[in-house]
């Protein structure tokens, strides 16, 4: 998944296009994907088991209505997404996604109650330490060019005086 976040985040940063049009060529993509399987999920069956149905539209009004809201729902935050891609260093962006990812683990295990693993004990403090040690890296590396810069500011006006 993380793969597949970074590539995202490096597809949209090199993107020339504007948010909107970016949005509108992937669905313009993704679109005859999405009816094919919601087509044959519906009429065929597609993704079904013995005790659930895969088709979910036309079952009640309800349903319907959420699932049709639920590609606005997607959609927004796409937008916005891409918005920022375009105007966020790609180091943030890509410190974003952790913490997207740390969030849904959250929120599968408080809300949803996914148990956690040994694999998920060890995982996440280990990212985390990664994470921090590349954020403790990039505020030294900060750091010392601020510093270089004022040295390289003030050096001239020393030398007039």
């Amino acid at each position: 998944m993380s793969a597949s976040f970074i590539g995202y985040s490096g597809f949209k940063k090199g993107l020339k296009a504007g948010p909107t049009l970016a949005m509108a060529a992937e669905t313009t993509i993704l679109v005859p994907l999405s009816l094919t399987y919601l087509i044959g999920a519906q009429f065929w069956g597609w993704g079904s088991s013995e005790t659930q149905a895969a088709g979910a539209f036309g079952s009640s009004w309800l349903d319907s209505l959420l699932l049709a809201f639920s590609g606005v729902m997607t959609g927004v935050p796409l937008v916005l997404f891409a918005m920022a891609a375009n105007r966020v260093a790609l180091s943030t962006l890509g410190l974003g996604h952790y913490y997207n990812a740390t969030l849904q683990l959250i929120v599968s295990v408080v809300i949803f109650g996914q148990i956690i693993t040994t694999f998920h004990i060890v995982a996440l403090p280990m990212v985390w330490i990664a994470v921090t040690l590349f954020s403790l890296q990039a505020i030294r590396a900060d750091r010392q060019a601020r510093k270089a810069r004022k040295a390289a500011l003030s050096s001239p006006i020393e030398e007039m005086v």
